[in-house]
């Protein structure tokens, strides 16, 4: 019996959130090394399309809004993506192990930048420390006098 787009659709999310994009809960699989470079699969060492058993490709899974979220090409290869509320990448990931995080401030503009490569851009505005007298005199440990 042929599955109807909403139910393939469907059983496609529910697989790509099974694994999701962070570590703050680890995926039920693990990273496999295949022809030499890491792939991250479920515990049926299948990707979402070998799940659903996809034959055309590429198999591609958008959001609500039309923006491209998961995208795979018939020999296994894959990336997924998060997009935030303003349409734009917060992370990214492939089959090979690659991802990128990203944080932007409410203008748009990426203040933070992180990849799988080790490469860190923290543009983040840093907070000023505020002190009352005596925390500065007991930071210092000595009295002072401040200047105008």
């Amino acid at each position: 019996m042929e599955k109807d787009f909403k139910s393939t659709f469907m059983e496609a999310l529910s697989i790509l959130y099974r694994c999701p994009f962070y570590k703050i809960n680890p995926c039920e699989g693990e990273f496999k090394p295949i022809r030499g470079i890491y792939n991250r699969y479920n515990t049926n060492n299948m990707t979402i399309a070998q799940q659903l058993k996809v034959t055309k490709f590429p198999f591609i899974i958008k959001d609500d809004t039309g923006k491209e979220i998961y995208h795979e090409m018939s020999d296994g290869w894959w990336y997924k993506r998060e997009i935030d509320d303003k349409g734009q990448e917060i992370y990214f990931e492939n089959s090979y192990g690659w991802w990128s995080k990203r944080e932007f401030d409410d203008k748009g503009n990426q203040i933070y930048y992180e990849n799988s490569n080790g490469t860190i851009r923290d543009d983040r505005p840093k907070a000023v420390p505020e002190y009352t007298m005596e925390e500065l005199t007991a930071k210092l440990g000595h009295n002072f006098k401040i200047k105008k």
